[in-house]
């Protein structure tokens, strides 16, 4: 609410729900102090809706006057405790996993809302880079919620915290590949933040992990769904970031069959993406508009694209986007028939996929590499590559359904069935089968 505007929804319940804003307390009580008569009848109609609602004008404004205190009181209680618990964790951070579960689950100083909440912002912010790191993190946020003392905070505000911790273990046990598990905790989170005070963030945060669950289970139209679904609940409270990631989201469940439409929801999120909460999300937009164009047949768009992301990558410093552009890079040449640059790309990304260990993505530029070949007449060449990468995936542990679209594909291009529809629907095939921590590492 603007100084000048009357109380919009938003301002009537938090108000009355104890959840106002210190810093928006004295715009609000102000406006009605100066004797609004269509706010404060706003206001009593809402309170006249619930249990104990105040019969006459007396009473309501004593019960206004009390729910502002109340409100002020506990929104300074509640910041306190942020803050105690920030500088808490910041002493338990680098601490090894099993000893700082230790110290916090048996000692009553750590057993915070304060702790909890610093806990669940650390898992938010880095668990895709390690995800057994951010299992160990995500378990023990559970495990910390289950041993909250409830005196001195509402049952809501409970809720929220416990909601908030089966989340992001949900999302933790999704990115080790353990979809059911994931899907357990991610109901029970849904059942307990009903109970809450209705928090959108947190709303925001569970479609956001209903619809990675979604895609790891290769359930991509209700994955997007969710991630729509997500993007209007940021907006509704004016969250572009994170309305911009849930776009970003969307198009990765749906760009790959339809680049034009990854294109589409890339470019309405860039402008709302702040590189300064996030820098990985503004490189993984930027490079996945460049994949999409390319896809979509715009391979000179895709390369101006990747020219003008070429400091993002630089400043990432992170190895796996620099592999991922020199294989951005390597499709773009081989979709303009520059062929041997394509082929120098190729190699360096394989390379260095091989070195990680990054499995699934070497299996994909395998396909791209074949394809290739395949393009340069070199038939039994191709051949010979996808066999040998058949003979390396079985040591390599990965699905069955990724090793039968390889075997289609070996004997199609042993058979001179290879055409670019061939390989461009074995590449769909084996990424709707990519595992849910691969996918959290790529970039394309």
């Amino acid at each position: 609410m603007g100084d000048d505007r009357h109380l919009d929804d938003t301002d009537v319940e938090d108000l009355l729900t104890w959840r106002i804003a210190a810093a928006c307390s004295r715009r609000i009580v102000g406006h009605l102090l100066s004797g609004c008569g269509e706010c404060r009848r706003r206001l009593r109609e809402k309170l006249r809706q619930t249990r104990d609602a105040p019969a006459d004008e007396a009473l309501y404004d004593r019960a206004l006057i009390a729910a502002i205190v109340e409100s002020g009181a506990a929104f300074r209680g509640e910041q306190a405790d942020r803050r105690a618990g920030a500088a808490l964790w910041a002493g338990l951070r680098e601490m090894p996993a099993g000893r700082r579960a230790t110290l916090v689950l048996n000692s009553r100083r750590y057993r915070t809302g304060g702790v909890l909440e610093a806990i669940c912002r650390d898992y938010r912010e880095a668990s895709w880079r390690e995800p057994r790191a951010g299992l160990a993190l995500a378990e023990l946020a559970v495990a910390l919620a289950g041993c909250l003392d409830p005196a001195g905070r509402s049952a809501e505000r409970l809720a929220d915290l416990r909601g908030e911790a089966l989340a992001i273990a949900a999302n933790a046990h999704r990115l080790v590949a353990r979809p059911r598990e994931a899907d357990r905790l991610l109901r029970r989170a849904a059942a307990t933040l009903r109970r809450g005070s209705g928090d959108l963030l947190l709303q925001g945060l569970l479609l956001s992990y209903a619809g990675s669950l979604w895609q790891t289970c290769r359930r991509f139209r209700r994955a997007a769904v969710a991630f729509g679904r997500a993007e209007q609940v940021y907006r509704s409270i004016g969250e572009r970031h994170l309305a911009a990631q849930s776009l970003v989201a969307r198009a990765g469940a749906s760009g790959h069959v339809h680049p034009g439409r990854g294109v589409r929801l890339i470019l309405r999120a860039i402008p709302e993406i702040d590189a300064g909460r996030d820098p990985h999300l503004e490189l993984a937009a930027h490079h996945g508009l460049a994949w999409f164009l390319n896809d979509a047949g715009q391979g000179q768009a895709a390369r101006a694209e990747v020219e003008r992301s070429a400091a993002l990558y630089q400043r990432s410093g992170d190895a796996v986007a620099s592999l991922s552009r020199a294989w951005l890079e390597g499709r773009i040449d081989r979709s303009l028939d520059q062929l041997d640059g394509a082929r120098r790309s190729y190699e360096r990304a394989w390379m260095g996929f091989a070195e990680l260990g990054m499995q699934i993505h070497l299996t994909m530029v395998a396909i791209d590499r074949a394809e290739l070949k395949v393009a340069t007449g070199e038939h039994a060449g191709a051949a010979a590559l996808l066999g040998e990468t058949m003979l390396l995936m079985r040591s390599w542990g990965i699905g069955h359904e990724t090793r039968r679209v390889l075997r289609l594909l070996h004997a199609a291009v042993a058979a001179g069935r290879g055409g670019r529809t061939v390989f461009r629907q074995a590449s769909l095939g084996v990424r709707r089968c990519w595992a849910p921590a691969a996918e959290e590492r790529s970039l394309s």
